[in-house]
């Protein structure tokens, strides 16, 4: 597992893979507790605040805390496994998609 201290605490974005090894049933009761399935889930996020990366990304990994993002329902389960990229500020490409380009959502294998 990679600590928050490993991780510059500036600024950036970060994507995370969770991987559930069963379903997972997220007690959102406004999205009606939808059942997330077995499999690979894709987080992207930015860092902008204090500690930045380190202090995001640090939280994601721990286990033992309190539901802020929705996220965090997938980042506690005790059997979940988490990979992740991050990208300091400075190093981010700044991209636009071309006008009339689609965007299209896929599960992972």
């Amino acid at each position: 597992m990679v600590r928050a201290f490993d991780l510059p605490e500036a600024p950036g974005a970060y994507v995370l893979l969770i991987g559930l090894a069963r379903p997972l049933e997220l007690p959102i009761a406004r999205l009606s507790r939808p059942t997330l399935a077995p499999g690979n889930y894709v987080y992207c996020g930015s860092a902008r605040g204090p500690g930045g990366l380190a202090a995001r990304v640090g939280r994601h990994l721990r286990q033992d805390k309190r539901p802020h993002w929705h996220v965090d329902h997938l980042t506690a389960v005790p059997d979940r496994r988490i990979g992740m990229r991050t990208a300091p500020a400075h190093q981010q490409p700044q991209r636009r998609l071309p006008a009339g380009a689609r965007v299209r959502q896929q599960r992972l294998p």
